[in-house]
């Protein structure tokens, strides 16, 4: 079998002995999803995640928490990476840089990305796998983050599988099933497998108290998706997502 598994029906493939799996994970949609996807399928999981000094961090970490209990999976690890991460610049993570809204399409959100977070993350999680005899490392990407984050690329996770691959002399592998659908996909996965998706965290501002924001870029796809998927969004927005959808979104939805 290939170093990466590319697609969802290919799960079915995997050797029951082989079905243990180092996730990474952030309370997010994507990742809760892939989650609530492979206790579908029998796999041993290993949450892994990280605290990196974002500004959702905390957020996103309350509700990995709450997704890992309604799975009836392990605590997650969690990993602080964040002196790291005070080298870097992002507006994810400096506090005097705000954090952009509009969608993601746009030029403004490059800022977001943050430079060379996958690969440091995705490291950690090989020696995470090799530690614990598990055969996979999995990561929730997904075709609309090809948009702004280049290590979130088809061609960036099959190069690193290949390094991976000699790493680890074969033994550890790259579960990336989702890189060639959109979040609509991943909203439909997750309900299909009984996930609460309003238990997810999504917004980059990171303000439990007041919610999401409803205007950053994943604020914006979160609504977008559910709304594609036809899954109703429970999620609490203190502005409406849908200001910032692109003309071609809103006629496809029917919404203008």
């Amino acid at each position: 079998m290939s170093g990466v598994i590319r697609n969802t029906n290919s799960l079915i493939e995997i050797n029951p002995i082989n079905k243990s799996a180092v996730i990474l994970c952030s309370g997010g949609m994507d990742s809760s999803s892939l989650l609530a996807l492979l206790v579908k399928h029998d796999f041993d999981i290993l949450p892994i995640t990280f605290n990196y000094g974002s500004k959702h961090n905390d957020a996103e970490f309350g509700a990995l928490l709450k997704v890992c209990k309604f799975l009836k999976l392990r605590k997650p690890a969690r990993i602080d990476i964040s002196v790291m991460f005070t080298h870097f610049k992002s507006s994810l993570l400096q506090k005097d840089i705000e954090v952009p809204h509009g969608h993601y399409a746009e030029d403004n959100m490059k800022s977001t990305v943050v430079p060379g977070r996958n690969s440091i993350m995705l490291s950690i999680a090989l020696g995470m796998a090799q530690s614990n005899d598990m055969s996979w490392i999995g990561i929730a990407n997904h075709a609309g983050d090809a948009y702004q984050y280049p290590d979130c690329q088809k061609e960036y996770i099959d190069y690193l599988a290949g390094a991976f691959d000699v790493a680890s002399e074969g033994k550890v592998r790259i579960l990336s099933p989702f890189v060639n659908i959109d979040k609509s996909q991943i909203a439909t996965i997750g309900n299909n497998c009984g996930l609460p998706l309003e238990m997810t965290w999504s917004c980059y501002e990171g303000n439990l108290e007041k919610g999401h924001c409803g205007l950053c870029g994943t604020c914006v796809e979160r609504h977008w998706a559910m709304l594609k998927a036809g899954i109703k969004d429970k999620t609490g927005y203190q502005n409406d997502p849908r200001v910032n959808f692109t003309k071609q979104e809103k006629r496809d939805l029917g919404i203008e």
